[in-house]
């Protein structure tokens, strides 16, 4: 939606809560979170249309429909026993406890012979029982009728009589007129509480009717042929919708059990086009990192701000249930490519594609400096970032280290794309960036800005910047580009500004490369701010010029870091 052109041109898209939702939309931490979201929501949700339904009253099955949605909510976050479900757990418990659960509840759930008839365990139920008492009480101010009431209970716990009879399918109200004729007290009382609504929804769309038709046109009918008009619209609208929906059960508390099954990985092998491809829904989770585990956003403040006594929240789901092997970053599937793009996005994508991240990684004794490096459709920034490693560890005492952060595409859409078979250099995680001492991060440039996957990765970094980790930690930046006015120098002003966000230090090379810096006769990349190379098409390579700014670059940060580290 957010991509469309119809959007793009409308007013919407200028608007700050616009602008807002635009930006939430594309961030890879959001949809990281909404399968979680999704596995609490779902079941509630259900049970809230269960309640909303105006063709069958639901007294009768708010209590076993919460009692199934907490069970799929459950199963959906990995057992009772999970930490997750535990603190969701509480606050349903909290919030049905304080608002929304009433003896009226529990009582319907008791005299519903579809669950009584089938579940020994309610009559052991000290909560039911009491809101079934509580209830009577309340309903039946007689005393010579409640002892009635709790005479024929005895009946109905030893389902003697009509009760015996196994017929459970009618509209439960209905069921007690036609088999609660031997206990005539008990019988009136669960009539009236069956046939008990859960909503008042109803009686607002009929308000909402009376809105509709009395616009501007008919605001001078008179009282009373106004009334008429909105009693026989709505009657008529509500047969329509009865008459539509004969065949549809609004209470249904089996799709509760099954309103997970898309979350929990039950259609993994379906293909997503049934006609043609072999493209299932699991390539397509792991793809657009639907199945990573999520990480804290940005909104949270630094621990040193927070105040010391624990918050009930939310916990996101940990990373003991989910699979060790993926890397622990977020991933979003991004269209890097296009053959309806301008010819200027086509040559700035020809440097991007694969969205290359470098960052070197050094070490001093206990220092370390970190060189990473994520994947480069044609190179550049790897052999960049191969550079920058040796130059750091030409320096006495540096251990340098290369990496490459986690892929937002798959492989197979990689291949579709040509891309060279993946680098073996190792994939890195937020963790493992605070046991540097130094970083340099490389990447190519999309429209003059870091690639989407470098903002990927420090979307993830959400717990170290929370705890404030990276901060005081220097840091350099290089980069790759499609043509020379591809933004070499605004890519690495944008990714400054990541780097703030962490509290690290930019060292930037200057004009410390010397007469380098001023060559004029050749092509070459680079600038103050770090080493660069241009990638135009593909075909050229970076230059001897430009890789020997990009070892330069290594070994003049290096012992800056040292000397910050108090090593030197």
């Amino acid at each position: 939606m957010f991509a469309s052109e119809q959007w793009m041109t409308s007013k919407r898209d200028e608007e700050r809560k616009g602008a807002r939702a635009n930006d939430i939309v594309f961030t890879p931490t959001f949809w990281n979170n909404v399968p979680f979201t999704l596995k609490i929501m779902g079941p509630l949700v259900r049970v809230l249309r269960i309640v909303d339904n105006e063709k069958k009253p639901a007294m009768g099955y708010v209590y076993e429909g919460m009692e199934r949605a907490k069970t799929a909510i459950a199963a959906a976050l990995g057992g009772e026993d999970n930490e997750d479900y535990i603190v969701v757990s509480g606050i349903i418990d909290k919030r049905w406890n304080c608002q929304l659960h009433h003896p009226l509840h529990a009582a319907g759930y008791y005299l519903n012979p579809e669950f009584y008839c089938y579940n020994v365990d309610i009559e052991s139920d000290k909560e039911v029982s009491l809101g079934l008492h509580e209830c009577i009480d309340k309903l039946e101010r007689n005393k010579d009728t409640q002892d009635k009431i709790n005479v024929e209970l005895i009946h109905w716990v030893n389902q003697s009589g009509f009760f015996s009879l196994e017929t459970a399918k009618r509209q439960h109200a209905e069921w007690w007129k036609l088999y609660g004729k031997g206990t005539p007290n008990l019988q009136q009382l669960a009539i009236r509480v069956l046939s008990l609504t859960c909503s008042s929804s109803g009686c607002e769309r009929n308000w909402s009717t009376f809105e509709h038709i009395h616009s501007k046109k008919r605001n001078r009918l008179e009282h009373k042929k106004l009334h008429d008009l909105v009693y026989v619209k709505y009657n008529n609208m509500l047969k329509n919708r009865l008459d539509v929906d004969a065949a549809y059960d609004p209470i249904s508390l089996t799709d509760i059990d099954d309103s997970n099954e898309w979350l929990v990985g039950k259609m993994g092998e379906d293909r997503v086009f049934t006609d043609d491809g072999d493209l299932v829904w699991d390539v397509v989770g792991e793809a657009s990192g639907a199945g990573e585990r999520i990480h804290n956003t940005r909104s949270s403040q630094p621990a040193a701000l927070q105040p010391s006594a624990s918050r009930a929240s939310v916990s996101r789901p940990s990373a003991s249930r989910r699979s060790t092997s993926r890397p622990s970053s977020s991933r979003r599937l991004v269209d890097e490519d296009s053959e309806e793009e301008q010819e200027e996005e086509q040559v700035n994508a020809a440097a991007g594609k694969g969205k290359a991240i470098a960052v070197v990684l050094f070490s001093f004794g206990s220092l370390n400096f970190i060189v990473f490096k994520y994947y480069s459709m044609y190179g550049h920034v790897e052999k960049l970032a191969e550079e920058i490693k040796k130059g750091g560890a030409s320096v006495d005492g540096v251990e340098a280290k290369l990496w490459q952060v986690p892929k937002t595409l798959h492989e197979d859409v990689l291949g579709k794309m040509s891309a060279p078979p993946k680098s073996d250099v190792p994939v890195i995680t937020p963790n493992e960036l605070s046991e540097a001492d130094g970083f340099i991060f490389g990447f190519p440039t999309r429209f003059g800005m870091m690639s989407a996957q470098f903002k990927a990765f420090f979307d993830s970094t959400g717990g170290l910047w929370r705890t404030q980790q990276l901060a005081g930690k220097p840091a350099g930046i290089f980069y790759s580009t499609g043509s020379q006015g591809g933004g070499q120098e605004t890519t690495a002003l944008t990714a400054i500004t990541q780097l703030v966000h962490h509290g690290m230090i930019f060292l930037p090379i200057g004009y410390t490369f010397g007469a380098g810096m001023f060559e004029m006769e050749k092509v070459k990349g680079g600038s103050p701010y770090g080493a660069g190379t241009y990638a135009a098409d593909g075909s050229r390579q970076p230059s001897e010029l430009e890789l020997e700014q990009a070892f330069h670059q290594g070994k003049h940060i290096a012992p800056v870091a040292k000397k910050l580290k108090g090593v030197a």
